[in-house]
């Protein structure tokens, strides 16, 4: 961890930094390099990381293409027609994202919530804090979550009485 946070600090590319420090973990458990070479390339090519992969890919070029559209700006527009405060477009905007079961909710978010917080020259850090902030809010008491779920099914409570419970 102390490496990861380090190169982080001195602003190293994530996938350099995670690369790297899959480098150190296996050394520090004895690992021969033709081994954790192996294991790096059955790991890139699981279908599953594939799946994934592609996915998120899929995913940029759909906000993409929604960018080059304009229809992020008209989605935004039309938001702030609605609730005429960019404030509550901004809370709004990942709320929504937060409860729709789709993989990569930031990536579809975070180019709205950009947008949307335009007029008031918010930092990215700001913007990324609402935009996971306001996406998160419902993990305690949404009954698709698996948090709940687990919840539930460890504490021998219903799932409807956590939600009300977790609601409060």
């Amino acid at each position: 961890m102390a490496a990861i946070l380090w190169l982080v600090r001195f602003r190293v590319a994530l996938s350099i930094n995670l690369l790297c420090s899959a480098i150190v973990l296996g050394f520090l458990f004895n690992l021969p390099l033709e081994k954790i070479g192996e294991c790096a390339f059955r790991g890139a090519m699981d279908p599953e990381t594939l799946l994934l992969t592609a996915s998120l890919l899929l995913i940029l070029i759909f906000s993409g293409v929604m960018k080059e559209m304009g229809m992020l700006a008209r989605a935004v527009t039309a938001l702030q027609r609605i609730f005429h405060d960019p404030r509550v477009t901004i809370a709004i905007i990942p709320a929504i994202m937060g409860i729709l079961p789709t993989m990569g909710g930031a990536m579809l978010s975070a180019p709205l919530v950009a947008e949307a917080s335009e007029e008031l020259k918010l930092s990215p850090e700001r913007r990324t804090f609402l935009n996971y902030w306001f996406r998160h809010i419902w993990e305690f008491m949404l009954p698709t979550y698996p948090a709940v779920l687990l919840t539930a099914t460890l504490v021998g409570i219903p799932v409807a009485k956590i939600c009300l419970m977790a609601s409060r």
